[in-house]
């Protein structure tokens, strides 16, 4: 019961975490494009 509650969490934190990074890069892109622009 313990083991099926810890993977449970580890996938909302890998979720969560692929999100996090995700946004990062759209970030990133949006900034570069920006600069690249000027």
């Amino acid at each position: 019961m313990q083991l099926a509650s810890f993977m449970q969490l580890e996938t909302e934190l890998t979720q969560a975490l692929e999100t996090y990074f995700f946004n990062l890069f759209l970030i990133f892109v949006l900034l570069t494009m920006e600069y690249g622009a000027n």
